[in-house]
C-alpha cells in the first residue's frame, strides 16, 4: 500500500476511469433512437483496421512505416498504443503471423474485429441499422484481423457467445420446448465429450502447449495478484492502481477484468462489476434479444482473461451491439402494438 507510483501509472488509472464512464454513458443511451451514425462509424473503424493490416501484408514498405510514432509525452506505456505491429511473426506451435491492427495488441484487435463482424451481421438482418456497404467492408476487414489475432480467448469467447445466442434463439422461438431442448443439448454435448474424450484432451493440451509461455505468464500474474491481495485482511477498496512487480510481463491485476476489478477496487468494485454483468444478461433474457445475449456473453467470457477497460474500442462495439439488440426488440413490440 505504501509503494511509490509512477506518473504514467496514475495517467493510466485515470484513463481507465474515463473508459468506464464512457461505457456507463453508452448503456445509458440504450433507449436512444438515433444510432445509425455510431453503427456506421464503428463499421468504418473495423473496415479501416482490416485495410491497414491488409496493406501491411501486401506492401512491406507500409509494414515498416505504419503506424507513425508521433509523440511519447506519457512515457513508454502510452507510446505502445501508437507503435503497434501491423504484421509480425510470432509463435503458436509454429511460426505464425499476427497483427495488432489499430489496437494495443493482437487480442484487442481481434476482439474489435469480432465485434465488427457481429455488428455487420446485425446490419444485414436489419438494413435500417446502418450501411450495408460498410457492413460488407467490415466483414472483410474483421475476418483478416480476427484470424491474425491468433487469440484463443477471442476465438473461444466468440464461439461460446454464438452457441449461447443460438440456444437463446431456439428457446425464444419455441419456449414450450425449452426443457426438451435443454436436455437434448446437454445430452449431445456430453455424448460428444465422452466418445471423443481422448481426442479432445489431446487437442486441448496441444493448443495449450502451442503458446505455453502465454499461459505461464498469465498464471504468474494471477497468482502474484492474489498474493498481493492477501496482504489486505479484507480488501474492501483494493489498491486503486495496477502496480508493477519485477518478473511479470504485465502489471498486477492485468489480463483479467474480473481480477483487475478486485485488485484495483476491492470487493466493492468486484461486486458492482458482477452486478452490472448480471443485470445486462437479465435484461437480454427478459427482452428475449439474442443479439444482446451474444454481446453480453462474449464480454463476460472475455473479461475473465482480458482487460476490457484498457482504452481500446472492443467494449464500445459490444455494448453498442447490446443496445441495438434491446432497441430492435422494443421497436418490434411497438410496431405490433
Amino acid at each position: 500500500m505504501g509503494e511509490a507510483v509512477e506518473s504514467t501509472r496514475t495517467a493510466g488509472a485515470l484513463a481507465n476511469v474515463l473508459v468506464w464512464i464512457v461505457m456507463a454513458l453508452i448503456l445509458g443511451e440504450k433507449n436512444s433512437i438515433n444510432n445509425r451514425g455510431l453503427t456506421n462509424s464503428l463499421l468504418f473503424v473495423v473496415a479501416a483496421q482490416g485495410s491497414f493490416t491488409t496493406s501491411a501484408i501486401v506492401f512491406k514498405t507500409i509494414r515498416d512505416r505504419l503506424p507513425f510514432q508521433l509523440f511519447d509525452i506519457f512515457g513508454s506505456s502510452a507510446a505502445r498504443f501508437n507503435e503497434q505491429n501491423l504484421f509480425f511473426q510470432d509463435w503458436l506451435g509454429q511460426v505464425v503471423f499476427r497483427s495488432s491492427g489499430m489496437s494495443g495488441n493482437p487480442t484487442w484487435a481481434g476482439a474489435l474485429a469480432l465485434g465488427g463482424i457481429f455488428l455487420a451481421a446485425a446490419v444485414f438482418r436489419n438494413k435500417a441499422l446502418g450501411s450495408k456497404l460498410l457492413a460488407s467492408l467490415a466483414i472483410f476487414g474483421g475476418v483478416v484481423n480476427l484470424y491474425l489475432s491468433q487469440s484463443r480467448a477471442v476465438w473461444m469467447g466468440g464461439l461460446l457467445a454464438l452457441m449461447f445466442s443460438y440456444l437463446h434463439y431456439l428457446y425464444k422461438s419455441k419456449p414450450e420446448n425449452s426443457m426438451l431442448l435443454s436436455i437434448t443439448t446437454i445430452g449431445v454435448i456430453l455424448s460428444v465429450f465422452v466418445v471423443n474424450f481422448q481426442f479432445l484432451a489431446n487437442l486441448i493440451l496441444a493448443v495449450d502447449e502451442s503458446r505455453a509461455g502465454s499461459r505461464t505468464a498469465r498464471f504468474d500474474i494471477y497468482t502474484s495478484t492474489l498474493s498481493k491481495l492477501s496482504e489486505i485482511p479484507f480488501p474492501i477498496l483494493g489498491y486503486g492502481i495496477k502496480l508493477q512487480q519485477e518478473g511479470l510481463v504485465a502489471n498486477l491485476g492485468s489480463h483479467s477484468t474480473m481480477l483487475g476489478a478486485l485488485y484495483k477496487g476491492g470487493v466493492v468494485a468486484f461486486t458492482i462489476l458482477i452486478a452490472v454483468f448480471l443485470n445486462l444478461l437479465n435484461s437480454s433474457l427478459k427482452t428475449k434479444s439474442s443479439i444482446s445475449c451474444l454481446a453480453v456473453s462474449f464480454l463476460m467470457f472475455w473479461s475473465l482473461f482480458e482487460d476490457i477497460d484498457a482504452g481500446h474500442l472492443a467494449p464500445l462495439i459490444f455494448l453498442h451491439l447490446f443496445n441495438l439488440g434491446q432497441r430492435i426488440v422494443v421497436t418490434k413490440a411497438d410496431s405490433r402494438a
